[in-house]
């Protein structure tokens, strides 16, 4: 029996982008989402540093305030822009692997890395403080309508002020979180893993095994299916994750070692649960690790590559 829930993107999921690949076209929309923000950044830090003629006005205190919510506007666009060129170019050269080998999807269907995944702690370090920039821009110029220029209402100020402190809840718990675990990897012994056969993997960057008060492991399987439905003359798209397998893979606190510790079982001998990036309801296998411990919990997923 399957399960059915709402794909929500999370840090502890293992798969946060599907195969761009697929996926094109959002990322072109992403490029046309970071010209306003570098736009109004140019504008904004231009105009303070006299390359603008532009009156920022109030007093001394005011221009610095919008210089800060231009910078944050700029790398936000910047940061946005990057991540979209960088992803397009990689389309193009998938799409050329893909005519050179059609029959081994594992070689252009994803960015795999052969060696295994890794939650790297500068990627996931900077990720998150773009995470926080981008927030910060989008909320900063309404709190200095709000609160410096005092012209909201105080309903609207405490429901945007709400927003803004359950956001950046969730990016310093993200950042705490990347400081504490730092670099946590899942090493594959053979790439890529088959359907039906034994498999094994090596887990590192865990926390202390005397600071770890219970431990559990899972493989799991995912459809991720694209849900189309007609609302007021319109269709809406929605994408949900449909749990195709789960089984849990016993894990003993006293076989970790230094953050160490191998892992092993056997996925099922069903070729349906070959792992598809080729289709836009794609399939995937994850190994999810979660960990309780003082503070921060850890948890924390991998996508593997098994195919048919």
């Amino acid at each position: 029996m399957t399960k059915k829930a709402n794909f929500k993107l999370s840090s502890n999921r293992a798969l946060i982008n599907p195969t761009p690949l697929a996926f094109p076209k959002s990322f072109v929309a992403l490029l046309i989402l970071s010209v306003p923000f570098l736009l109004v950044g140019i504008w904004i830090t231009g105009s303070y540093f006299g390359f603008f003629s532009a009156n920022l006005g109030g007093n001394v205190t005011e221009p610095r305030i919008l210089l800060i919510v231009g910078l944050v506007f700029l790398l936000s666009g910047l940061g946005i822009f990057l991540f979209a060129f960088s992803q397009l170019l990689k389309i193009l050269f998938k799409k050329n692997l893909r005519k050179r080998h059609p029959y081994e999807a594992w070689l252009w269907d994803y960015s795999w890395n052969r060696r295994g995944q890794t939650h790297s702690f500068l990627k996931r370090l900077l990720y998150n403080l773009f995470g926080l920039f981008l927030v910060l821009g989008i909320f900063l110029p309404g709190l200095y309508i709000a609160y410096v220029k005092g012209s909201m209402p105080l309903f609207f100020k405490v429901i945007m002020s709400l927003f803004v402190f359950l956001y950046l809840w969730i990016c310093i718990r993200e950042i705490i979180k990347t400081l504490k675990f730092r670099s946590v990897r899942c090493l594959y012994t053979q790439f890529p893993y088959r359907i039906g056969k034994d498999f094994s993997v090596n887990l590192e960057g865990l926390p202390n095994a005397k600071s770890i008060e219970s431990i559990s492991c899972k493989i799991k399987c995912y459809e991720f299916r694209v849900i189309v439905t007609n609302k007021s003359d319109r269709k809406v798209y929605e994408r949900v994750s449909v749990e195709l397998y789960s089984e849990d893979i016993p894990l003993e606190i006293s076989h970790i070692k230094d953050g160490r510790v191998g892992i092993s079982g056997r996925f099922p001998n069903k070729k349906s649960l070959g792992t598809d990036f080729t289709k836009n309801d794609y399939i995937c296998w994850e190994l999810s690790v979660n960990a309780k411990v003082p503070g921060v919990d850890f948890n924390y997923a991998f996508i593997l590559p098994v195919y048919n």
